[in-house]
């Protein structure tokens, strides 16, 4: 998709259509027609992370400048930038909504019916978590109102959405190196680090 180094992708609900993000840009490329649909700016700062909003023309752009990108694929541009409260790390896309992880904290954006709603509901850090820390990954339970982020000094935060209130569970990684990635099972939540640790948890329900 061109020399620029990619940093996310999403795959259409199509089946054919991939975007791909990387430096401030998109790239839309089409599988059956094997040919690249578009090319397209998105500001200046570097892309991070993308999702794909289901049912929708937008794709979600997280960004470095602080901000949440909604990215027009058919028109080729942003149509809405919502604020992040920080360099965004990591999105997730489930029922509840669209999880943004950033230098700040988390916030979940909520489904409307126009997209995302403009202004995401602030989710508590543990008192444990040190500020700044900063998170780095992000998922949300595709069937209960459950979210999850792993932080950049090893720890693992999990909220209840219904509640709204702290996180129900907390634990962290033995070495204490950012957590690169957290994923929901059937059973309960498994997160790894760039320590070369994997921990599982099983999920309140």
């Amino acid at each position: 998709l061109g020399a620029t180094p990619l940093t996310c992708v999403v795959l259409a609900e199509d089946g054919e259509t991939i975007c791909a993000a990387g430096g401030a840009g998109v790239r839309v490329y089409c599988q059956r027609r094997r040919r690249m649909l578009r090319r397209s700016e998105v500001g200046t700062a570097p892309l991070t992370s993308c999702a794909q909003l289901r049912g929708f023309d937008l794709l979600c752009l997280g960004s470095t400048d602080a901000a949440l990108h909604l990215y027009s694929v058919g028109r080729g541009q942003t149509v809405q930038s919502l604020p992040a409260g920080g360099s965004v790390a990591a999105l997730a896309l489930g029922e509840a909504g669209l999880l943004c992880c950033s230098a700040a904290g988390a916030r979940l954006h909520r489904l409307v019916p126009s997209g995302l709603s403009a202004y995401g509901d602030q989710l508590s850090l543990p008192a444990a978590l040190p500020p700044g820390s900063g998170l780095a990954s992000a998922a949300l339970h595709p069937g209960l109102p459950l979210a999850a982020a792993g932080a950049l000094d090893g720890g693992v935060v999990l909220w209840d959405l219904r509640s709204g209130g702290p996180p129900v569970r907390t634990w962290r990684h033995p070495g204490g190196a950012p957590v690169s990635g957290v994923a929901f099972s059937a059973g309960g939540l498994v997160s790894c680090s760039l320590d070369g640790s994997v921990l599982c948890a099983r999920q309140p329900h």
